[in-house]
């Protein structure tokens, strides 16, 4: 019985040091640790809460201007389209770089629509920095006009020809040349000619003389 009683006075005594934690100052600080690991948790999961919000917000506001720059492009480009639309049937095949602009109906005479064009109604023609349309060597079409499926090769589409280099064979000689033959006879009959017209003025002068001296005397 009297042991009992030791062993309980002892950790009685025990319980009451600063060092043990089962005393009262002990067990308060346990209990601070705890609740202030508490509030830091549920901080932590409120900014998470806040952050994935924001995240979603940032997300739609992004989705949102896109949608809105994807319908200026669209605007703008239909604008372009409305203002540079060029009608087929007052554009032909030789004309480049023409841009029509304004309001033009195929119904309306040519006449009307001169006299009708204002300042907002008139037709815009850009011209390249570079000459277009280079006929070369005789060809009445550009290198690169027609594509031969078997060779592979651009060539002139007046001709047929991939070579580059080549004259047209359908094109028209600039100068004839003549026979040398023909050359000496027309030179002699030219000398001819002109002999003979030689002789008829002086004929023609000599006459002149007879008939002022017979007149003198």
């Amino acid at each position: 019985m009297w042991m009992g009683k030791i062993g309980n006075k002892s950790a009685a005594f025990i319980r009451h040091k600063h060092f043990h934690p089962g005393t009262y100052q002990n067990m308060e600080k346990v209990w601070l640790a705890e609740e202030k690991q508490k509030a830091e948790e549920r901080r932590q999961k409120e900014m998470k809460e806040k952050r994935e919000e924001e995240l979603k917000t940032l997300e739609i506001k992004r989705q949102i201007r896109e949608q809105e720059e994807l319908k200026r492009m669209e605007m703008i480009l239909e604008e372009k389209r409305n203002k540079y639309k060029v009608d087929r049937n007052f554009v032909s095949e030789n004309q480049s770089g023409l841009i029509l602009t304004g309001n033009t109906t195929s119904s309306a005479s040519p006449t009307a629509k001169t006299t009708n064009t204002n300042k907002e109604e008139k037709k815009l023609v850009i011209r390249s920095q570079y000459t277009e349309d280079v006929f070369k060597n005789g060809h009445t079409t550009v290198f690169g006009s027609y594509y031969d499926r078997d060779n592979k090769s651009w060539g002139y589409k007046c001709c047929k020809l991939t070579d580059k280099d080549v004259r047209c064979p359908e094109a028209k000689p600039k100068y004839k040349r003549k026979n040398p033959d023909s050359e000496t006879a027309d030179r002699s009959s030219n000398k001819q000619a002109k002999k003979s017209t030689n002789q008829g003025s002086g004929l023609t002068d000599s006459l002149k003389l007879l008939k002022q001296m017979d007149a003198l005397e």
